[in-house]
């Protein structure tokens, strides 16, 4: 069985503080679920300046209670609108070998600590130790030992990323999704959490690797941002794309109700029309979310390389962190493209869909004219009828037309009506001829 003395977990988490157009209140909530995360006695203090790292309580470190087994600190910073989260764990004992089986435990632990709050940005763990003296031990052996143990149901050889020398030490990288994807839910998918396994050759160089967490809090930051703004753009990719049917149904609809009734017909078309205006709407606003998304990875894809060269302008010439840079890649090859291309197909989609509906729209505009224009004939030929009715209502007008024993003449209602007839007949005659 492999061992590390002192073995020791960290994750680092990061929940959104505040975001472009977010509400007082949300920004209240957003900072109530970070705080549920630490002990219930700590108050952080948040000034309002912006700041590229601002510690958040005083001493910056919480220790956790008296306990005769594990030792471990809360550390809660903020770095600009984000707040970052160090929750570490070890085994209290530094000077006996502990079986790597203790990164279970340590993981339950720490598991347990955030209150079942989410992790609303992202996430990634160091797990670490160093070697017992004059141990044979094989560094990627005991890796892949940590690993299993930290997570049972998931597999090295499809995580792993690479590794490299890291301050006298050894260093692997794997990705893992923090959740399970699924197309019924708009949960966030956020693949390829870090997490970074370090075996030292003793505590000293242990100690010194410690230095650097301040600067793992800011590089994971940074790939928490644009995992979570990929994540993002597909459920935004996801949203336009029920919009799109949405409209698609609705303008068939109108096809269909162009054979009922004119009048049935311009009631339902319009509301169909309404219907896809506001989807249009939602659409068009979606596509600028898509091209927001596309420049928070930009931009953080810019810092993650900024704090990457500052960790290794720290170290010395036997340190290699090239394995870091797939993230870079990653974001490169595969976050910036696929968000390129569905930007431009949904921009064809979006001008197809304004095609389709202008046609609509001139065909709904065609049918109300013509609307219209049978109002207007029917009012034409009424006032035609209703004038001949006026003209003839007098019972000498009858007479030599019918005599005056005639029944029209006995019944005035009924000459009226006959002449309104007559009149509105050859009122519609003459006007269809003309037409």
């Amino acid at each position: 069985m492999n061992e590390l003395v002192y073995p020791t977990l960290d994750l680092f988490l990061y929940d959104l503080k505040e975001a472009l157009n977010a509400t007082d209140e949300v920004t209240r909530n957003n900072q109530e679920i970070f705080t549920k995360k630490l002990p219930k006695d700590v108050q952080i203090i948040d000034r309002d300046i912006e700041s590229e790292y601002l510690e958040l309580i005083s001493p910056s470190r919480k220790d956790f209670e008296q306990d005769k087994e594990l030792d471990g600190y809360y550390y809660p910073v903020r770095l600009n609108d984000t707040y970052g989260l160090q929750i570490s764990c070890s085994v209290i004992n530094k000077n006996e070998p502990q079986s790597v089986k203790e990164f279970s435990h340590l993981k339950s632990e720490i598991e347990q600590r955030l209150n079942q709050q989410p992790i609303t940005l992202g996430q990634a763990w160091i797990l670490s130790g160093w070697l017992p003296e004059n141990s044979m031990q094989n560094y990627e052996e005991i890796a892949q030992d940590c690993y299993k143990y930290f997570s049972p149901n998931r597999n090295w050889q499809r995580d792993f990323q690479g590794e490299a020398n890291f301050c006298g030490g050894k260093i692997f990288q794997l990705w893992q999704p923090q959740n399970e994807p699924t197309d019924s839910s708009n949960r966030l998918y956020l693949e390829n959490t870090p997490i970074l396994i370090a075996i030292y050759p003793n505590a000293e160089i242990a100690q010194k690797a410690a230095e650097f967490y301040t600067d793992w809090m800011g590089l994971f930051s940074y790939v928490s941002k644009f995992n979570w703004a990929y994540a993002q753009s597909r459920l935004i990719k996801k949203n336009i794309f029920g919009y799109y049917k949405k409209v698609e149904s609705d303008r068939q609809k109108i096809s269909l109700q162009h054979r009922q009734s004119l009048g049935h017909q311009l009631t339902a078309s319009k509301q169909s029309l309404d219907h896809i205006q506001q989807d249009i709407k939602q659409y068009s606003s979606d596509l600028l979310g898509l091209a927001f998304q596309k420049q928070i990875i930009d931009i953080n894809l810019t810092n993650y390389q900024t704090r990457l060269e500052i960790i290794r302008q720290k170290l010395d010439g036997d340190n290699q962190l090239e394995f870091l840079n797939k993230f870079v890649d990653l974001v490169n090859k595969k976050y910036l493209v696929q968000i390129d291309k569905d930007s431009e197909n949904m921009k064809l989609g979006f001008q197809l869909l304004q095609d389709n509906i202008n046609t609509v729209r001139s065909r709904i505009e065609l049918a109300k004219a013509e609307r219209d224009r049978n109002f207007q004939e029917f009012i034409a030929v009424v006032g035609a009828g209703v004038a001949g009715v006026n003209f003839a209502s007098a019972d000498k007008n009858c007479e030599p037309i019918f005599g005056k024993t005639s029944l029209f003449c006995k019944t005035p209602v009924l000459f009226s009506l006959l002449v309104f007839i007559i009149a509105a007949g050859l009122t519609w005659l003459i006007r269809r001829k003309w037409k």
